[in-house]
C-alpha cells in the first residue's frame, strides 16, 4: 500500500488555500473579530480531522509543534493553584495551537510566501486608511470608525520623543511586525530578479514600518536588507555596501545619539524596559529559574511601578513562567525545527536569519506569543520543511505530479 502526495508544484485546492488566507488576513487586520476566532476553530477542526487519519503520514514537524504546546501546557498547569493572570495564561496557551496548522500548510501544499504577500499588501492599504482616518478625525462618523477599528485591530495611535524638542505622532497596527514577512520576501526577490514592482513594493513596507514608530522592526529590516545584499550580490558591490556602511555607521551613530533620545536610558520606552530586566534580575530565586513560576505569574516591575504579569521583554517573561531551561528548548523548538543542518543552509540561510531577526525583535517586543507571531513561525517552519519550492516565488499551476511515499509515513 503507497500513499501519495501533490507535488509542491501544483496549485493547492481552492478551499483549503482561501481558508488560510482568510485565516490570515483577519489576524494581522482584524484579529479580536468573531470572524477570526471562527475561521480558527474551521482550521483546527480541520487540521485536527487530518492527524486523526491513521493512514496519514505524520507531518514533518509533529514533534516541534507539540513540543511547544506541551510547554505551554506544563505552565498553564503550573498557573492553576496560583493567583497568575489566568485569562493571559490561558490566551498564551491557545495561540500556539496555531502551529499545528503546519500540517495543514504541508498536507495541501500551501504556498505561504503568497499569502505572505497579500497580507502585507493588505496592511498597506489598511495602513493609508487609518492614517488617513486619524488625520481627518473631524470628517463625519471618522472619530468613530477610528475608535472602533482600533479596537478590533488592536491597534494604537501615539505619540513617541524621539526627537529631542517635541513628540512625534505614530500609528501602528497591532501586527505591523508581520510586515516584516513580506519585506523579507520581497527584498531576496530584488537582489536575484530587479523589478520596479518589487522595490515599489519594498518602498511601500518600509514607509509602513518607519510610520508605526516600532524602532525594533526598523531595525531589524534594515539588517535583513544588508545581510539580503551582501548574501545576494557579487564581490564588489559587497566591498562597496560595506564601506557605505562603515561611513554610515562613523557619521551616523554620533548624530542619533546627540539629536534624538532612541538610545537614551531616559526616553519612556527605554527606562520601563530597563526597569523589567531589574525587577526580573532581583526577583530571581534557584526555583523560578529552573522551574518557573506558570503561565501569567506576576512580578512587581520597576519599569511599570506595579505587580504585572506581562511584559514588552518576551524572554524574561517565558523565564518567569517555565524556568530558564525550558524557556530556551522553547526557543530552540521555533529555530531549529528540522534536524537536518542542510536545510538550513543555501537560499534558506537567509530565511533563518531572518526569522532569527524576528525572534531578536521579541527580546523587546511582544511580537511572539500571539496569533501573527505563530503563524510567522509557521511560515519559518514551512519555509524550512518544503525544499521542492524555490523561495519566494510564487506556485505556478501545472500538470498534477504524484510522488510516491511507503505507507509507514514521512521519515
Amino acid at each position: 500500500m503507497t500513499q501519495r502526495l501533490a507535488s509542491p508544484s501544483v496549485d493547492a485546492p481552492a478551499l483549503p488555500r482561501r481558508l488560510m488566507l482568510a485565516f490570515m488576513l483577519t489576524t494581522v487586520i482584524a484579529p479580536a473579530t468573531m470572524l477570526n476566532k471562527l475561521l480558527f476553530i474551521g482550521l483546527m477542526l480541520w487540521t485536527l480531522r487530518l492527524l486523526a487519519r491513521r493512514r496519514e503520514p505524520r507531518p514533518h514537524l509533529f514533534w516541534p509543534a507539540f513540543g511547544v504546546i506541551g510547554i505551554f501546557t506544563y505552565g498553564l498547569l503550573m498557573c492553576l493553584p496560583a493567583s497568575n493572570d489566568n485569562a493571559l495564561a490561558v490566551q498564551f496557551f491557545l495561540a500556539t495551537f496555531v502551529l499545528l496548522l503546519i500540517h495543514f500548510v504541508e498536507h495541501f501544499r500551501l504556498n505561504m510566501d503568497r499569502a505572505a504577500e497579500i497580507c502585507g499588501k493588505a496592511m498597506i492599504v489598511v495602513t493609508v486608511l487609518y492614517w488617513t482616518l486619524a488625520l481627518n478625525l473631524e470628517w463625519p462618523y471618522a472619530s468613530d470608525i477610528f475608535a472602533w477599528f482600533n479596537e478590533i485591530s488592536m491597534s494604537a495611535a501615539s505619540e513617541r520623543d524621539f526627537i529631542e524638542g517635541g513628540a512625534t505622532l505614530t500609528l501602528a497596527l497591532g501586527s505591523v511586525p508581520f510586515l516584516f514577512v513580506p519585506w523579507c520576501l520581497v527584498a531576496v526577490r530584488l537582489f536575484k530578479q530587479p523589478r520596479l514592482a518589487d522595490f515599489l513594493w519594498l518602498v511601500l513596507y518600509g514607509l509602513a514600518i518607519g510610520l508605526s514608530g516600532a524602532r525594533g522592526i526598523v531595525v531589524v529590516a534594515l539588517a535583513f536588507l544588508i545581510a539580503a545584499s551582501i548574501w545576494l550580490t557579487s564581490l564588489r558591490t559587497r566591498a562597496l555596501i560595506i564601506m557605505g556602511l562603515v561611513a554610515i555607521l562613523v557619521i551616523g551613530v554620533p548624530v542619533l545619539l546627540t539629536t534624538t533620545t532612541l538610545f537614551s536610558s531616559e526616553e519612556v520606552s527605554n527606562a520601563a524596559k530597563i526597569g523589567h530586566f531589574n525587577s526580573f534580575l532581583d526577583a530571581l530565586d534557584l526555583s523560578g529559574a529552573l522551574f518557573g513560576n506558570g503561565l501569567g505569574s506576576y512580578y512587581f516591575s520597576s519599569g511599570k511601578g506595579v505587580s504585572t504579569a506581562h511584559t514588552e521583554l518576551t524572554p524574561i517573561d517565558l523565564a518567569r513562567y517555565f524556568g530558564i531551561p525550558m524557556a530556551t528548548a522553547f526557543y530552540g523548538l521555533l529555530l531549529l525545527p528540522v534536524g537536518r543542518l542542510g536545510r538550513y543552509s543555501g537560499d534558506h540561510f537567509l530565511f533563518c536569519f531572518a526569522f532569527l531577526l524576528f525572534l531578536v525583535l521579541s527580546v523587546t517586543n511582544p511580537t511572539l506569543v500571539n496569533s501573527y507571531g505563530m503563524l510567522v513561525v509557521v511560515w519559518y517552519w514551512a519555509k524550512m520543511t518544503d525544499p521542492g519550492r524555490p523561495p519566494t516565488e510564487p506556485t505556478v499551476a501545472a500538470t498534477p505530479a504524484t510522488t510516491t511515499i511507503p505507507s509507514g509515513g514521512l521519515t
